[in-house]
Formats: structure tokens, C-alpha cells, sequence
């Protein structure tokens, strides 16, 4: 719901919507982010829209966790080379880090629909295919 808004909103109004989706204004520019108030709006939507029950929610509670921390570990991973391989320029390692995130592929993107989903799972997951085998042939006599 406040990625909704952040979207479609001008910069004039952009202070105003942040702080009502828990964004506050940070010093020197910085934007600090209430993620706790983030993520009950993303869950109480969900529940609310498509009628989950507690344990479905635990469990997205659980997978966006888990998602978290290997994205999470990733970056340190990217970020900790960067600044291992860092020549002391700071204008150079900070265009460097930006460039990380920069280069971040949404993977959710690869999922958006219900057909690339069935792709990506067939893909990287192997299902099983239910196949029906008749074993017997039994007919009824009169």
C-alpha cells in the first residue's frame, strides 16, 4: 500500500506520504525507515486480502526472513571485497558500493505471474509429475 504511493508521488508531497507509511527524515538527507511498521502493513494486507490463516502467515513471516538473511549475507559478502580491494580513493569505493546496489536484480521479478512461477519451479525445482497407471483392469459382470 505505501509502495503504491511512493510510485506516483511528487516531489513536493514525497515528505508528507514517507512520514505516513513510516518513513521519517533522517539528518544530512537521510531517510530512516520503519521497517517493523512496514512489514505488519505487507502481512496485515495479505491476511486480510486473501483470508490466510495464522500459520500461512507465520510461514511468509518465516520465508521473508530467511530471503532477508542471504540477501543480507550476499551484500556483506560484495561489500567486505570491495573493501578489501579498496585503492583508498573514497570516491571511487563509494561509486564502487553504489554500483552494488545498482546492480540488484529483483529475483521476485523472474516470478511476477503464475506461469513463470510453474516455469521457475519446473526449472529449478524438478517436480515430480503425477502420471496415471492402471495396474488392473477389473469390469463388472452381470
Amino acid at each position: 500500500m505505501c509502495a503504491v504511493w511512493l510510485r506516483s508521488v511528487r516531489p513536493n508531497n514525497i515528505h508528507q506520504r514517507l512520514k505516513k507509511c513510516g518513513f521519517q527524515e533522517g539528518g544530512e538527507g537521510h531517510v530512516n525507515i520503519d521497517f517493523s511498521k512496514y512489514a505488519t502493513a505487507f502481512l496485515l494486507q495479505a491476511r486480510e486480502t486473501h483470508r490466510l490463516t495464522q500459520r500461512a502467515v507465520n510461514q511468509m513471516v518465516s520465508g521473508v526472513q530467511q530471503y532477508q538473511a542471504a540477501l543480507l549475507e550476499h551484500l556483506k559478502h560484495q561489500m567486505s571485497n570491495m573493501i578489501e580491494t579498496h585503492s583508498g580513493d573514497l570516491g571511487q569505493l563509494k561509486s564502487d558500493v553504489m554500483g552494488v546496489f545498482d546492480q540488484f536484480n529483483d529475483p521476485f521479478s523472474q516470478i511476477a505471474t503464475t506461469h513463470l512461477q510453474d516455469k521457475k519451479i519446473k526449472e529449478l525445482l524438478q517436480p515430480v509429475e503425477p502420471e496415471m497407471i492402471i495396474s488392473k483392469n477389473t469390469g463388472i459382470w452381470s
